[in-house]
């Protein structure tokens, strides 16, 4: 098992949308992000075709980053797309591919 970790998006206090991440050829993904404090959040979004939908649980319920949940693991075999807040303090996503 290989975990790699990246900046997908740079820390910044600025409102911001990622490029899309291509996890097509990746077993699985956990994204992160630091400093979130408070109601700031990154929207987790997965690819369908040209549109952006929101990731959920199988209870149909939206999964985002928060200062309570900071973590979570993806399924591969798609693009996904993240967007930040506005932070009060410099947060970045992060990406940790595993293969094998």
């Amino acid at each position: 098992m290989a975990l790699n970790q990246m900046a997908f998006l740079a820390p910044q206090t600025a409102a911001a949308t990622s490029g899309i991440f291509d996890a097509s050829d990746c077993d699985a993904i956990v994204v992160s992000a630091d400093n979130l404090a408070g109601a700031e959040t990154v929207g987790l979004r997965v690819m369908s075709g040209a549109n952006a939908k929101q990731v959920t649980d199988i209870y149909a319920v939206a999964i985002n980053l928060s200062a309570t949940l900071p973590a979570v693991a993806l399924e591969g075999g798609a693009q996904y797309q993240f967007v930040k807040s506005v932070t009060a303090g410099l947060c970045g996503v992060y990406v940790s591919v595993k293969n094998g």
